[in-house]
């Protein structure tokens, strides 16, 4: 550990506002003084310094600590069909809707701006007679595909148009979303159908991610990222068709295999779940007019962009290769030129997002974690035990009668019941044994309960307090 210590450049990091950069006297910065780093394309000074030991290694330093994180959990929303479609449709219109051997259903279809509503506008049309449509109001989900249909099969497949949805699920089967449009602008509304339905899954997706960039270099100081080949926010599919942000993490293969480290957050200390790759692990993806879903084995994610899955897709194909050949661990020049590949294909992004944009799905509340519940009784209700007419607690104790109910239902007498039959039983218990031992039974007084400790009145002539014997209560 003093190893590592002595031999990396960073000593310290710390978060503390230092004085900017323009205002340092040039060549004033001696060894051991506080070097600010400030992230490509900030704007204004950075809150963020480290210690160097000198200025030759601070030069030297590649990777920068990235924003604290204004939530520390992981943001999760939900794509359910029980979710409220909010403003005015952004596109409206019929359209029919095919099950593919059962039935053709014109539909009213609305586009909103997280989710899209389906309506019967007539009965069936064709198909079978009890096969009758329903209403369906649903969520666009990230883990969309929307891609063309050609039809070979039908009359006139000339005027039909057809294109798919489907809604890729952890549980459970896909949803599958069948529409065609018809006439001799089919071609040309269904693509007016399919761009609509594009923009707004694109913009869901894309509402659900932090402004960020991916990064290739590791994070000084955190020595779990010294392998990171590139980095970036990820989408994964959760189960009850909900869909959670995670920051991801694509390690160099080593010893026959890598591993894609799923974190909390970009400060990467808190490693949630790992993918391990290996070269039988299944990398896909499908193609369409959209889709920013990438697959490694049964994990599914999903990118901000097609852009950004093409880049993830092909540095995991990449590391697969790499495995399926037996590559040897790469050294440190080859992982930055590993680096300077992925970086520069970030270069070539081109992705612009309004700051401060809300979300366009709903996030599912955090439950705080389960308790223990404790000892847990309910008793039975009880019937108010009314005193005889005439008869005092000692008579019916005398009796026998209501001093034996008394102890049956005890666990579930009333406070000041419990006093009344306490009193009881030791007012009983001394006068027998005053008696037995000859004493005068008549100097016993009204007994008084105090911190579980019965006290009686007692003569002059006698001790004031007299405490009863732990027997006296082990028989209550």
């Amino acid at each position: 550990m003093l190893g590592q210590w002595m031999v990396s450049p960073v000593h310290q990091c710390c978060c503390r506002p230092g004085p900017p950069n323009h205002q340092r006297p040039s060549g004033t910065l001696g060894e051991g003084e506080l070097l600010e780093e400030k992230m490509p394309g900030e704007v204004g000074n950075s809150n963020v310094e480290v210690m160097v030991d000198n200025l030759r290694t601070a030069f030297a330093i590649r990777g920068h600590l990235p924003v604290g994180p204004r939530e520390r959990m992981v943001p999760t929303y939900a794509t359910a069909d029980s979710e409220v479609l909010h403003g005015e449709p952004l596109f409206s219109g019929n359209i029919l809707q095919l099950t593919l051997g059962e039935s053709i259903h014109e539909m009213r279809l609305l586009l909103h701006v997280n989710g899209f509503s389906l309506t019967p506008v007539n009965t069936n049309i064709h198909g079978h007679a009890g096969s009758a449509p329903c209403s369906l109001s649903t969520a666009w989900s990230p883990f969309s595909l929307v891609e063309k249909c050609q039809v070979k099969t039908m009359r006139n497949s000339s005027y039909w148009a057809v294109f798919k949805l489907t809604v890729f699920r952890k549980e459970g089967q896909d949803r599958c979303y069948y529409f065609a449009t018809t006439g001799c602008n089919a071609y040309k509304e269904r693509d007016r159908w399919v761009l609509e339905m594009v923009t707004a899954i694109g913009n869901v997706t894309t509402s659900l991610f932090p402004p960020h960039a991916i990064t290739v270099e590791p994070l000084p100081g955190v020595s779990q990222t010294s392998t990171r080949i590139m980095a970036g926010y990820l989408l994964q599919s959760e189960s009850c068709d909900n869909v959670s942000l995670f920051y991801c993490e694509l390690h160099a293969y080593s010893a026959g295999e890598a591993r894609l480290a799923i974190y909390h957050d970009e400060w990467c200390e808190q490693e949630v779940n790992s993918v391990h790759l290996a070269d039988k692990s299944t990398v896909s993806t499908r193609k369409g007019a959209y889709c920013t879903v990438f697959g490694v084995d049964h994990h599914r994610f999903c990118a901000r962009t097609r852009e950004e899955k093409d880049l993830w897709l092909r540095a995991v194909s990449n590391i697969k290769v790499k495995l399926m050949f037996d590559a040897p661990d790469p050294t440190d020049e080859e992982l930055q030129i590993f680096r300077a590949a992925v970086h520069e294909r970030i270069g070539e992004l081109e992705y612009k997002r309004e700051d401060g944009k809300d979300p366009l799905l709903s996030q599912v509340p955090r439950l705080p974690p389960m308790s223990p519940r404790g000892d847990y009784w309910d008793p039975d209700p009880m019937e108010d035990m009314a005193d005889a007419p005439g008869m005092s607690w000692d008579q019916q104790d005398d009796g026998g009668n209501g001093h034996s109910h008394a102890v049956a239902v005890s666990g579930r007498l009333g406070p000041e019941d419990c006093r009344k039959l306490l009193q009881t039983v030791v007012s009983s218990k001394m006068s027998k044994d005053a008696e037995a031992t000859g004493g005068a039974a008549s100097h016993a007084a009204m007994l008084r309960i105090d911190g579980g400790t019965a006290v009686a009145a007692a003569p002059a002539e006698q001790e004031p307090y007299v405490k009863a014997p732990a027997s006296l209560f082990l028989q209550v």
